[in-house]
């Protein structure tokens, strides 16, 4: 029995939404690891910021610490 006309049309919509939801689903696995990366490389930028402060406070402290024993 031959199929009615037009009917090859809607055969591939549920590959094509099938597909549609595949791209989907990798743009927002994408974004999330983009996200993550730049969390994460900001995280270490802050936290090498963050250290070398406290080794200058460490070492101003210390110099302090000297000059007044030295005073006294």
């Amino acid at each position: 029995m031959p199929h009615p006309r037009g009917c090859h049309v809607f055969q591939p919509t549920g590959i094509i939404f099938e597909l549609t939801q595949d791209i989907i689903e990798t743009n927002l696995l994408t974004k999330f690891h983009e996200d993550w990366t730049i969390n994460v490389a900001c995280r270490v930028n802050k936290a090498n910021v963050d250290g070398a402060r406290r080794t200058i406070h460490n070492r101003k402290r210390r110099s302090q610490k000297l000059t007044m024993s030295t005073l006294c």
